[in-house]
């Protein structure tokens, strides 16, 4: 049977699945897996190994050693991590594909008009935090997989399931252990987190840092006797914001995705969370704020640490009572797709979502990070980013969701990259 043919037959089997596939993913989103803490791993590898043993024997959990843990992610866990992988064994001759999508999710917080883990369906779409970014993801990964089995269509190569947590924080005990361990390998990976307006061929490289200014306390009527530790971290804060403003200025030649209002990707730097003092008449003798540094492909990380902390120092130059420490929270390095124009991978999801879409979806870097930094890394395997996710989608906000159509149509693009990567056996 020709190539279109049978990506006719998988296709159709994707649109007559469409209701087992907004009940998988409603399972998924009833399920809180928030990091932090990381909660509810084991509970959610198993429905999502469950679903990919309908089609294939091989489907595992896979715990991440606790000494691993400990070696690897020294700020520590409450919770055990826990990934998903499945096999699809082809009959050989066939390049091997890993596909990914994360489990883990931010926060929900609050203000949503539905409840964030009932998975509600409404309007189209299926509503909850993770729906888009990224068990939409995982959803469709593992339909596009099922309906290529259910259609009868044999592959050449290997298909990799993957289901991973993390992300939202590094990933380094999700995509990270599973590559680093050696627990999957491949010829290419198709990250299926993202977004189905662009190809993402770059990631973010980051880091977060607690920064602390270190006063001395005092009662506030006598406030010259103290040091406050506030007005000096007021100070940074302020520093920060300018050399922010100074990044926004540079430029990079990989083009930034459509909506950020610039046209390439640039490096950033955020003062997210400020903490401090005890009592509003007592000079507060420490403050603390997070910052998160965003770092281009085209950066060298140590130089934007380096310069990051002479922030800190000239502000320190010209205030003899500063006083002031940085602890590095985590980090994640920068990473570009080889060769991303001619990537193979990169061209085949191309013409399978022009196939789906009517569109060439541009090749564009992430403004945020991504897990294809340890495929890409660590594993050596050429990857890429094509997603679930548009910018209507709510995704890190209230009333995230995700409308049917794009699940299918994701699932429809990955199913067509599996038959053109992994090949059709005769």
């Amino acid at each position: 049977m020709a190539l279109g043919e049978d990506i006719k037959k998988v296709h159709d089997k994707i649109e007559s699945n469409e209701k087992e596939a907004i009940e998988f993913l409603r399972s998924l989103v009833r399920i809180p897996t928030e990091v932090p803490p990381g909660e509810n791993f084991p509970e959610i590898s198993k429905i999502v190994a469950g679903k990919i043993r309908e089609f294939t024997s091989e489907a595992k959990s896979v715990v991440v050693p606790e000494e691993w843990v400990k070696k690897n992610w020294p700020l520590g866990i409450e919770k055990t991590r826990v990934n998903t992988v499945g096999i699809l064994r082809g009959k050989g001759g066939g390049k091997s594909l890993v596909l990914n999508g994360h489990v883990d999710v931010v926060p929900a917080g609050r203000g949503w008009s539905v409840e964030p883990y009932e998975g509600s369906v409404k309007d189209g779409s299926i509503y909850g935090r993770g729906a888009s970014d990224n068990k939409g993801g995982v959803a469709a990964l593992v339909m596009a997989t099922k309906a290529i089995v259910d259609s009868g269509v044999a592959l050449k190569g290997n298909v990799v399931l993957t289901a991973t947590a993390d992300e939202e924080v590094g990933g380094k005990l999700g995509l990270g252990y599973l590559v680093e361990s050696g627990a999957i390998s491949g010829d290419y990976c198709m990250v299926l987190d993202g977004n189905l307006e662009y190809i993402g061929i770059s990631g973010q490289g980051s880091f977060a840092w607690k920064v602390e200014t270190i006063g001395k306390s005092a009662h506030s009527s006598t406030p010259w006797q103290g040091v406050n530790a506030i007005n000096k971290m007021a100070k940074i804060v302020s520093a920060i914001e300018e050399h922010a403003e100074e990044l926004h200025k540079r430029t990079t030649k990989i083009p930034a995705p459509p909506g950020t209002g610039k046209p390439f990707i640039y490096p950033t730097v955020n003062t997210g969370v400020i903490e401090g003092g005890v009592k509003e008449n007592a000079v507060p003798d420490k403050c603390s704020i997070r910052l998160y540094r965003r770092i281009t492909p085209e950066e060298d990380p140590k130089k934007a640490r380096t310069e990051l902390e002479d922030v800190f120092r000239n502000v320190a130059k010209k205030d003899a009572d500063m006083k002031w420490k940085v602890e590095e929270l985590f980090k994640k390095d920068p990473w570009m797709t080889p060769q991303a124009s001619t990537n193979p991978l990169v061209k085949t999801i191309r013409a399978s979502a022009k196939e789906v879409l009517g569109v060439d979806p541009p090749l564009c870097g992430m403004t945020g990070g991504g897990d294809a930094e340890h495929t890409i890394l660590r594993g050596g395997i050429p990857s890429c980013n094509f997603g679930p996710g548009r910018r209507t989608h709510g995704v890190h906000g209230i009333d995230e969701h995700l409308p049917i159509q794009d699940l299918q149509n994701l699932a429809k693009i990955a199913a067509s990259t599996i038959l053109r990567m992994a090949e059709i056996a005769e």
